[in-house]
């Protein structure tokens, strides 16, 4: 194995481990979004109802 093919390899792990986070970010990042939404959103429309 030259060299470079060890580089390339080791690039598209890293790359690989990269999109694996970002993956995992953004899906806390929309979980999170949705939870706050609900919690704020729900309240409000349900006292709405209630008056």
């Amino acid at each position: 194995m030259t060299v470079n093919q060890l580089v390339m390899l080791k690039q598209q792990e890293v790359g690989q481990f990269i999109e694996k986070l970002l993956v995992g970010w953004v899906n806390q990042f929309v979980v999170w979004t949705l939870v706050f939404v609900l919690s704020t959103e729900a309240p409000t429309t349900y006292q709405a109802k209630l008056a």
